[in-house]
């Protein structure tokens, strides 16, 4: 079976940031195409809900429909 090659991933995307080097030569890292997410992830004493915002995590070889090819790389 013959591998497809898909140029238009997020390692290649100007809005993918590599976050973790995984063994094997592919990385993961994050989107950063929007603002990050506010999600929130715990209450306090007062009742008070804390948040913290994310990117979304993708892998080096993810995809979605709003690739931009990095500068440089054309």
């Amino acid at each position: 079976m013959t591998e497809v090659i898909q140029p238009y991933k997020c390692g290649t995307c100007k809005f993918w940031l590599v976050a973790q080097a995984v063994p094997g030569g592919h990385s993961n890292g994050i989107c950063r195409r929007y603002p990050p997410s506010v999600l929130p992830v715990a209450r306090n004493d007062q009742g008070e809900i804390a948040s913290q915002s994310f990117f979304p995590p993708m892998a080096e070889s993810g995809w979605c429909g709003e690739y931009v090819m990095k500068v440089g790389l054309q």
